[in-house]
């Protein structure tokens, strides 16, 4: 009997035979029990049961094949953490402190920043040392604690971050000494960390209680203060003291952009000189300069220009000096008004507690730029202990003959710059100034014999060397001191109106 199957394959006819077979199939796989893999039959692991890790060696026993880890090796000390300074490109490393406060070690003694450019090195003496690579790869020791004790030598030093007086932050460096620890520095010495000082970190607080460095050299005890803020990072709160001196007329005040941007902070120290007869020139003068300066005239002098100095000239004989008796006296007496205004920024410094940035000298009657112009300073980094003469672009100057030999350009008695310690010579050298005039006249060296400049480039320091001789040029005798202790003398070029 044929039939008709439709469902599975529509329109297809199927053989008796067929559906006999599979109808046998169908009863087979349905009379076969499902058999389950007896669990009793595994070995009992615990509940302690290891997944084993990618590329774990396994164990094999008769019994079972269980994978274990490979015993752990000993335990090394960890590099530095590393993160990006919060706020800044400049990457900085950073280290917590072990649960003793300890931070640096003989078995940990060197923080580096991520760049490598700085170093943070506790040496085996006991001194904390931090080092900036130069551009030609050579280390420069930018800070230290000083604290090298030979004790310190055999059992190590350390360095620790301790808590004292509630959440005030300490960075100690210790030593053992004759059986104790013994403090040889601490972050308190520094008057930014103190207690008493407002929180002075470049870090976040959230960070506080660990070290950082960062490549530019910058070390920081988070969340406390700044051990060290190299030069290129202090140009925003860079602060200018200006030396006003010299002889001073009415109405000649000097505008000096008091709000001008590269400095925080700008104070004025003025000790200048008439040459009226009138009476009431001093007490005119003075209220002039206060009004002109306000709140950063720090401290004024106004007095009757000075006497000759004869008594230091008259010790000198010579033709020489005869030949420039008055211009050597001119600039005696502007170097003694220099000097005062000098030594009067010294005292207010000392006073105060206050060591400026920069210190620029100017005579109290030369512009000191043209007006909506801000004079380019040169940067922190660029000054290092030079010392800059400004002229004026329309100016002439002269070429001078160096007590080392060589031939440089006169110093300016206008407008000068510097470092407080470039500075420091300069202001003082009316002082010296006694001991400066035999020596510049002595027949060795370069003497200035007559104290001539040249007027073009010369060949050479010597007098007949010079196809344009300027003589007097007292300009030269200043240059020439400069250079004999040590200070480089630059010029730079500004519109001085």
């Amino acid at each position: 009997m044929l039939c008709r199957w439709h469902g599975f394959i529509p329109g297809k006819r199927f053989a008796p035979v067929t559906i006999l077979l599979l109808l046998a199939l169908v009863v087979f796989f349905l009379s076969s029990p499902t058999q389950l893999p007896d669990l009793t039959s595994l070995p009992d692991l615990g509940d302690d049961v290891r997944i084993p890790k990618p590329g774990t060696p396994a164990v094999t026993s008769p019994a079972s094949t269980v994978a274990v880890e490979p015993e752990s090796e000993p335990e090394l000390p960890l590099p530095p953490k590393r993160t990006p300074a919060p706020g800044s490109t400049t990457s900085t490393s950073f280290i917590y402190p072990d649960p003793e406060g300890l931070v640096l070690s003989n078995k940990r003694p060197v923080l580096e920043s991520p760049d490598g450019r700085s170093t943070l090195t506790l040496q085996r003496d006991g001194n904390l040392v931090l080092r900036s690579r130069g551009a030609d790869g050579s280390p420069n020791i930018l800070w230290s604690t000083g604290t090298g004790n030979p004790h310190a030598h055999a059992a190590g030093a350390r360095v620790s971050i301790t808590a004292r007086a509630g959440d005030h932050m300490v960075l100690e460096v210790t030593a053992p000494i004759d059986g104790g620890e013994e403090v040889l520095w601490h972050s308190n010495l520094v008057p930014a960390c103190t207690p008493h000082a407002r929180t002075n970190s470049s870090s976040n607080t959230l960070h506080a209680g660990r070290l950082e460095l960062s490549g530019s050299g910058r070390l920081t005890l988070a969340g406390a203060c700044d051990l060290y803020v190299p030069t290129s990072e202090r140009e925003e709160s860079r602060s200018l003291a200006v030396i006003l001196s010299g002889a001073y007329k009415r109405g000649a005040c000097a505008q000096i952009p008091l709000g001008y941007a590269s400095f925080s902070a700008i104070d004025v120290f003025a000790s200048v000189f008439f040459e009226d007869s009138d009476d009431g020139a001093k007490a005119g003068i003075e209220a002039e300069l206060r009004g002109c300066y306000g709140d950063a005239l720090r401290s004024v002098e106004v007095s009757p220009a000075p006497e000759a100095a004869e008594e230091d000239l008259d010790r000198h004989d010579g033709r020489e000096l005869e030949r420039c008796h008055e211009a050597v006296s001119g600039m005696s007496g502007r170097l003694e008004s220099l000097y005062d205004a000098g030594r009067a920024w010294w005292e207010w410094s000392v006073r105060s507690g206050v060591l400026h940035d920069t210190v620029l000298a100017m005579r109290a009657d030369v512009p000191f730029g043209r007006e909506g112009e801000a004079p380019g300073f040169r940067a922190l980094e660029e000054l290092a202990g030079k010392l800059v003469v400004v002229r004026d672009p329309g100016a002439g100057y002269l070429f001078c003959p160096r007590m080392t030999g060589g031939v440089g350009i006169a110093a300016s008695e206008y407008i000068t710059y510097g470092t407080p310690a470039s500075m420091s010579h300069y202001l003082n050298l009316h002082a010296t100034l006694p001991s400066v005039l035999p020596l510049a006249l002595g027949a060795h060296g370069t003497a200035h014999r007559d104290f001539s400049g040249c007027g073009v480039v010369p060949m050479g320091p010597r007098l007949e060397d010079c196809p344009s001789p300027v003589p007097c040029a007292v300009e030269c005798l200043v240059a020439w001191y400069l250079d004999s202790v040590g200070v480089d003398l630059e010029v730079d070029w500004w519109e001085t109106g």
